[in-house]
């Protein structure tokens, strides 16, 4: 992951509970929670962070939701592709000051718990809440934010402590894993073309193998014609 222009701003605990057996036997899985801090509590951490000064375009935490992502030797994955990250168990997403329980994690070593961050255009947006088998959201405004590695899983409980950090609104996952530009527009919507006039010199012509000019735009500038099915009116041609 590349990390310009992050500035790191609180770690996350997360509190790992076995659950036993009615039979009291060695436990195989556990249930992970994990509380995402509060807006509020955001901006007084935001607020104790002189580094800021040198931050790019900050993102609006307010207007965040989390994703999490464990994975484990235990834990089958989905291999990660030119677009998209390995995926193991995914939960969320859910805003700022809200909870993800993730039951039936295995217990082991080696375990991964990586968080992300999908960004809404305002807070009355609702956070997506399928992200396992893929993104619901647009590439450009998904974010990685932090990880802890080689965590192991054990009875009775484990304490996790993921630091996060807030990157600049224009390293997106696209940009932090380096991959090719085109991933970052997956999922955008697609920009409506500009409508305009169609100007035609009213004359008439006559001959073959014609070259049909036209000015396109609301601005009236000389633009070649691009696309299909178009319709021409009022045209005349003549061999006289």
């Amino acid at each position: 992951m590349k990390n310009q222009n992050w500035l790191k701003l609180f770690s996350l605990n997360i509190l790992v509970l076995t659950a036993f057996g009615c039979n009291r036997a060695s436990p195989t899985s556990a249930s992970i929670n994990l509380n995402f801090p509060t807006t509020n509590q955001f901006q007084k951490a935001l607020s104790q962070k002189t580094e800021l000064s040198r931050q790019s375009s900050p993102l609006n935490y307010s207007l965040m939701c989390f994703v999490v992502n464990i994975k484990s030797p235990q834990i089958p994955t989905t291999a990660a592709t030119s677009c998209d990250i390995e995926r193991g168990m995914i939960a969320g997403s859910v805003g700022p000051g809200k909870n993800i329980s993730m039951d039936n994690v295995p217990i082991g070593a080696s375990t991964t718990v990586e968080i992300y961050g999908l960004m809404r255009v305002t807070d009355s947006d609702p956070c997506p809440t399928d992200e396992q088998s893929k993104w619901n959201w647009p590439m450009n405004r998904i974010y990685f934010l932090g990880q802890t590695e080689n965590v192991t899983v054990v009875a009775p409980s484990t304490d996790i402590e993921v630091s996060l950090t807030l990157p600049a609104s224009t390293q997106n996952i696209a940009v932090q894993n380096a991959w090719a530009n085109s991933c970052q527009f997956i999922g955008v919507a697609p920009i409506e073309p500009t409508k305009g006039r169609i100007q035609w010199n009213a004359r008439v012509l006559s001959g073959a193998n014609f070259k049909a000019y036209s000015r396109v735009s609301d601005r009236n500038d000389l633009k070649p014609l691009k696309g299909s099915n178009f319709q021409i009116r009022n045209w005349r041609a003549s061999n006289d």
